[in-house]
C-alpha cells in the first residue's frame, strides 16, 4: 500500500511546489506592471493639464519601462531581467474623442497608461525542461471629478 502510495504523494508535493513558483512569480510580476504603470501615468502634460486638459505624455512609455526593468532587477536577478518583455501604451482618450482599449476593444475616454510585463520561466526539476510564460497586466487612469 505504501509503495503505491509514495509515488503519487510525490507527485502531488512535486505539483504543489510548482504551482507555489508560479504564484510567486506572478505576484512579482504583477507588483513591476503596478509599480510601472503608476509611475507612467503622472507623466502629465502641466501646459494642457493647466488649461484643463488630462494628456499624458509620450515619456510615459520611458519611466514605465525604466521602473518595470527595476522592479524585474530587485524582485529576480539582471539574468532574468534581460529575459522579460514590458509592453507600454498610453492611451489618450478623452469624452470627444474616444480610444479602443488594446486588450480589450472597449472605448476609452480618459487618458490612461497600460502596462504589460511578460517573463519566461524554467521548470528545472522536471525531467524534460519546460518554460512557459507568466504574464501581468496593469493600468492607471486620470480622471477628472
Amino acid at each position: 500500500m505504501v509503495a503505491l502510495f509514495l509515488p503519487v504523494a510525490m507527485l502531488l508535493l512535486s505539483l504543489l511546489i510548482l504551482e507555489g513558483e508560479i504564484f510567486l512569480v506572478k505576484a512579482k510580476l504583477q507588483n513591476t506592471a503596478d509599480m510601472a504603470a503608476l509611475a507612467a501615468v503622472q507623466e502629465l502634460d502641466m501646459d494642457k493639464l493647466i488649461d484643463g486638459e488630462i494628456v499624458i505624455r509620450e515619456e510615459a512609455m520611458d519611466i514605465a519601462n525604466i521602473y518595470g526593468e527595476m522592479n524585474i532587477v530587485a524582485a529576480f536577478s539582471k539574468e532574468t531581467a534581460s529575459q522579460a518583455r514590458i509592453v507600454t501604451w498610453v492611451l489618450k482618450g478623452s469624452d470627444t474623442e474616444p480610444v479602443k482599449h488594446p486588450l480589450t476593444g472597449e472605448n476609452v475616454q480618459e487618458a490612461r497608461v497600460l502596462v504589460e510585463v511578460s517573463l519566461p520561466w524554467s521548470i528545472n526539476y522536471l525531467t524534460d525542461r519546460a518554460e512557459l510564460v507568466i504574464t501581468s497586466t496593469a493600468e492607471a487612469a486620470v480622471r477628472t471629478r
